[in-house]
């Protein structure tokens, strides 16, 4: 491998896929598989007739994501023929789309409360990435809700900018 190729390849650091880290790993790979010129394949249709050039685009994907994941990941895709098949056996084993799930992360949103010594910043974090799980699950809250949301569970040191926006 030329010194370019291992110097640009430690330029980026992503965590490999384990049981605990979809959602940020999905979200870097996606990066990675487009920086690649990849990503097409992973999101658009297999075509009929398959191409060469769709061949090595998917192989490329497969082995892009086989390298990114921890060993205990790659029983969902050992046997799959191309990154699209990959990334979608990953995805289906790790993103929970239902009702119990919704449920479950609806709850951890309205019931969250600003911790003590927390920044505004880490809870507005918190509470996005909460909000932004729903909506991957084709739940999204409406704007208003989760303004109210968020507005309600700031600590009492923001009442003032609470009582404003009400």
């Amino acid at each position: 491998m030329s010194e370019n190729k291992m110097a640009e390849n430690t330029l980026f650091k992503i965590a490999k896929l384990n049981h605990e880290n979809y959602r940020a790993w999905a979200f870097k790979m996606k990066m990675l598989l487009s920086r690649e010129g990849v990503w097409d394949v992973i999101k658009g249709a297999k075509p009929d007739p398959v191409t060469e050039e769709w061949t090595a685009k998917a192989g490329k994907a497969m082995q892009t994501i086989a390298l990114q994941v921890e060993d205990n990941q790659l029983v969902y895709i050992k046997n799959c023929d191309d990154g699209k098949a990959a990334w979608e056996a990953l995805k289906s084993n790790h993103q929970e789309k239902n009702l119990g799930a919704v449920i479950r992360i609806s709850k951890q949103v309205f019931q969250e409360k600003m911790r003590a010594g927390s920044s505004m910043r880490e809870h507005l974090n918190k509470m996005t990435d909460m909000m932004d799980n729903l909506s991957e699950m084709d739940a999204p809250l409406d704007h208003k809700t989760a303004l109210s949301v968020v507005l309600a569970s700031v600590s009492d040191e923001y009442t003032a900018v609470t009582t404003a926006m009400e």
